[in-house]
């Protein structure tokens, strides 16, 4: 399924930051201080559309994750995915 009407995505929210540790609200960890990394339950996006014609079926896209995980061989390590967007 392609949008030609998508011109730009960009990630936002807690997974566009880097990761940081927090003290979690459970009480065996808050009572200790013992502090975890951030856990990233969705990603967030944001998209610069030329035309809202397709609004309906974006919404409807289908999701990585949310229907099937994918699996290792369709995971694109950090390393590619950011050099091959800002090549």
């Amino acid at each position: 399924m392609s949008f030609p009407s998508v011109r730009a995505v960009a990630v936002i929210g807690s997974v566009a930051k880097a990761l940081w540790k927090e003290v979690p609200r459970f009480s065996e960890f808050r009572r200790k201080g013992i502090e975890v990394w951030h856990e990233c339950r969705d990603l967030d996006l944001a998209l610069w559309i030329d035309s809202q014609e397709q609004l309906s079926a974006l919404r409807r896209a289908p999701r990585p994750g949310r229907y099937e995980r994918p699996t290792s061989k369709e995971l694109v390590p950090a390393s590619s995915a950011s050099s091959s967007i800002y090549s």
